[in-house]
């Protein structure tokens, strides 16, 4: 309850101030009304009204708000489920980039070596142990664990490291070897047990070698890959709590999993069967609901299934979930109260109608005073202030319009905040799709953007010629939208508001800097400009989460580079970043 909330009292001898209560103007009311008529001769019937009118405007208005609370919530966690869902799928896409990039890599690294010019030649020759010796060569830098030759037949000729009682054995019933002479090209095998001691279960990645002149195939070349190495690709990835990850072959065989969960046989057949997404699930044998999810590994026939209990998806979000159920209490039971107190202050004395709406605006100043101090940072809030608002709103005066705002604006700002925060994470967690970007389109398509959202006309920006870069092309536009769009809030008031993008070479490195002649700070306080929530000014003056900076920081440290500032009180600052190198094809 905010202090001074209730006018004071202006009847003769009362006191002024906190101590001019409603009960005790409704007190003067009610003598004021009492002294021309017998009240008490028709109390009976008054009391009938009374009731009777009481609960009309409690189901009126009581109903309505309970029925909102309970779609309210259901409609939040709903919300909440298909976050968890979502993540759930991330989880299985990420994985399955990771087994498919591994995959990739594999197979390159078979197709050079099984196109070495000297070794196609040995090989086209039947000198096996020659051409073993130039594959054995190769730093295989933890891809894969064993190599060898078959001829086409499928006879293997020569392995390394060599393990007995395997050479001259024809390995034609292998999936790998109908895969690589049916297709003609590299071909990632499905699981299985190995021949040789130790019989353990491997892949097989396959490459075909080639007569150097006529293109006849004269020999295979295999790379075995222990499925032991697949689950520690799956532990790359952070899974949640109680989370488990599996990889399946295209026979629909789990090969390596991670985390403590165990996996259904109907689970993995249902999944594969309904293609990428996620779903709630039941286990067949029982027990509690399952989230689960299912990607697909490009175009291999490998997949990957990730799972966790409901139970724990939703456990980092009960708290948020407990603040509305007592929000929503809170604000159905002051909602009620207040309507109970207008229902009898009418009904009971209708002469005093200028007293009772002086008492009935002192209740909607509490009820509004109530609801400011309940900052839920939910959309159901939002619902219910606006509810008030376009039903109340002939009967508030000014103040208690500005107390309504209040709310209105803090829903607004957690809003934002819970936006920046997941802007955050996603800049941080999300994979870097790596391309050359050209800056100066870059730089348009982010003025165009902020043009939509930011009256712009007064602003003189200057675009200089930027060289193109390299990184992630949806990450560095965020990250310039936000330097520019911090630049343009900050200079708001100058005349003339100038906003500048441009870049130079340092030490080698292309540094691209965004400058603004706005009303700066002071460097003292530079350390602080790139913490999540740290602002060097009030939302009073200038709107804002305290969230971009720390996006900006997080999307440059991504892309290997670093981000400072030079700034003075009044003169404007200036935001420099560089993007560290990468080579892209």
């Amino acid at each position: 309850m905010v202090s001074g909330a209730w006018p004071p009292a202006t009847s003769a001898g009362a006191p002024d101030g906190p101590a001019a209560l409603p009960t005790r103007r409704l007190r003067d009311a009610i003598g004021d009304a009492a002294e021309p008529r017998s009240v008490w001769g028709s109390l009976s019937s008054w009391a009938v009204r009374e009731k009777t009118a009481t609960l009309a405007l409690v189901l009126a208005l009581g109903l309505p708000i309970a029925a909102g609370a309970v779609l309210g919530f259901r409609e939040v966690q709903g919300g909440l489920l298909q976050l968890a869902l979502l993540r759930r799928e991330s989880v299985a896409t990420l994985t399955a980039r990771i087994v498919l990039e591994r995959f990739a890599r594999m197979t390159e690294v078979a197709e050079s070596l099984a196109t070495r010019v000297r070794m196609r030649e040995l090989v086209a020759e039947g000198r096996w142990e020659e051409a073993m010796a130039i594959l054995a060569s190769h730093d295989a830098n933890g891809l894969y664990e064993r190599m060898f030759l078959a001829d086409p037949e499928g006879v293997l000729h020569s392995d390394h490291p060599p393990l007995p009682g395997v050479r001259g054995e024809s390995f034609a019933h292998r999936d790998w070897y109908r895969g690589v002479t049916q297709r003609g090209q590299a071909y990632v095998s499905e699981i299985y047990e190995r021949q040789a001691e130790p019989r353990i279960a491997v892949l097989a990645v396959t490459s075909p070698v080639r007569h150097f002149g006529s293109g006849e195939l004269v020999g295979i070349l295999v790379l075995q890959v222990a499925a032991d190495s697949l689950a520690a690709w799956a532990r790359e990835v952070d899974l949640g709590e109680e989370a488990g990850v599996w990889i399946v072959d295209p026979a629909g065989t789990v090969v390596a999993a991670a985390g403590a969960l165990e996996l259904e046989a109907e689970t993995v057949a249902r999944l594969r069967a309904a293609g990428t997404g996620a779903e709630r699930m039941v286990p067949a044998a029982g027990g509690e609901e399952q989230l689960a999810a299912h990607a697909a590994v490009g175009a291999l026939g490998w997949s990957v299934i990730s799972q966790q209990p409901l139970r724990a998806a939703l456990a980092p979000h009960r708290a948020t979930l407990n603040l509305l159920i007592a929000a929503w209490v809170m604000l159905i039971a002051a909602t009620l109260l207040v309507a109970t107190w207008a229902a009898r202050e009418r009904e009971r004395w209708r002469t005093s109608s200028r007293k009772l709406s002086e008492v009935n605006q002192e209740l909607s100043a509490f009820t509004y005073s109530v609801s400011h101090d309940l900052r839920a940072p939910l959309r159901a809030i939002d619902g219910f202030a606006r509810m008030i608002r376009d039903d109340s709103g002939p009967r508030l005066d000014a103040e208690a319009q500005r107390r309504l705002g209040v709310i209105l604006s803090n829903v607004e700002l957690m809003e934002k905040l819970i936006e920046g925060l997941l802007v955050l994470s996603r800049a941080g967690r999300q994979a870097l799709e790596w391309t050359r970007v050209d800056m100066q389109e870059l730089v348009r398509e982010t003025l165009t953007a902020l043009s939509q959202s930011t009256d712009v006309s007064t602003v003189e920006l200057r675009v200089h010629p930027l060289p193109p870069a390299t990184g992630d092309r949806a990450l560095l536009r965020q990250l310039l939208f936000n330097l520019v769009s911090n630049a343009v809030k900050f200079s708001r008031g100058r005349t003339p508001a100038v906003v500048e993008v441009s870049a130079h070479d340092e030490a080698g490195s292309v540094v691209y800097s965004v400058s603004d002649n706005g009303v700066g700070f002071d460097m003292e306080d530079a350390n602080r400009l790139f913490r999540v929530f740290e602002r060097l000014h009030s939302r009073s003056e200038f709107e804002g989460a305290g969230v971009g900076l720390a996006i900006v920081e997080r999307i440059v440290r991504r892309h290997g580079g670093r981000v400072w500032v030079d700034a003075r009180p009044d003169q404007g600052a200036t935001f420099h970043f560089t993007l560290g190198t990468r080579q892209v094809a």
